[in-house]
């Protein structure tokens, strides 16, 4: 009978499997994290736009020049 094939390093194979766990759960935290944090961002930022062209609008129709 035949013997079955040595692995030469089976230490590394582990080490490879757990980087990419790990590199699969630093992505999806920053993924979801940064999509969180631009559904918190974006209503100020438009609030802030909203309000530049108002007070644009504002100085703009003024009846001194």
């Amino acid at each position: 009978m035949k013997k079955g094939k040595k692995r030469r390093f089976p230490r590394l194979l582990s080490r490879r499997g757990q980087a990419m766990v790990a590199y699969a759960v630093i992505s999806s935290v920053l993924l979801i994290g940064g999509t969180v944090l631009v559904g918190k961002i974006i209503p100020d930022l438009i609030k802030g736009m909203d309000q530049f062209a108002k007070s644009m609008y504002f100085g703009i129709n003024m009846p001194f020049p």
